[in-house]
């Protein structure tokens, strides 16, 4: 008989021994087929899940709350109409996407820290769900998107003032 092993480390509650021989019917070819691929799915939705938790995005609804305050007593003095709103919109959307790109490159720079303290230890990737690699990579990926749709879609001003705060916090 041959025995195919899948072990996964981050995901163990998707691991699994199955036992192969030449008599096996094909019925139970496509339930192992259909078994792996919704531990794939599943482990899917938990890496998603953990890249989501490291945009902190709980902490971030605060940082858009202030830029909301802020455009808005900037906006008192401008009547721009249409075309003000849009900017508000996009100011939010660029100013999102920047503030969990800090988050991820914060926790990335912390990642050899972040074990050693109760509250942080069971974050991705001090518990070692998702890799420094991945993480480095997601924080990149989401400071140019959040950049440039602020400097395309907001003012090139802003989108400096989110680079160096993603620098500075990060």
């Amino acid at each position: 008989p041959r025995c195919s092993v899948r072990l996964d480390a981050n995901y163990p509650e998707t691991s699994h021994v199955t036992q192969i021989n030449a008599k096996t019917p094909s019925s139970t070819f496509n339930s192992i087929a259909k078994t792996d691929a919704v531990s794939r799915s599943a482990m899917s939705r938990e890496r998603v899940r953990d890249l989501v938790a490291m945009t902190r995005l709980r902490l971030n609804v605060l940082v858009l709350v202030t830029t909301a305050v802020g455009f808005s007593l900037a906006a008192l003095t401008v009547s721009a109409g249409v075309q003000l709103w849009w900017t508000f919109v996009h100011t939010l959307i660029g100013t999102a996407i920047c503030g969990c790109a800090g988050s991820v490159l914060n926790q990335w720079v912390e990642r050899d820290t972040d074990h050693l303290m109760e509250r942080t230890a069971d974050r991705p990737l001090p518990a070692g769900r998702i890799t420094g690699e991945e993480a480095l990579w997601f924080g990149a990926i989401l400071s140019i998107v959040g950049v440039t749709h602020l400097a395309l879609f907001a003012t090139w001003l802003a989108a400096l003032l989110a680079f160096m705060t993603i620098l500075l916090y990060a």
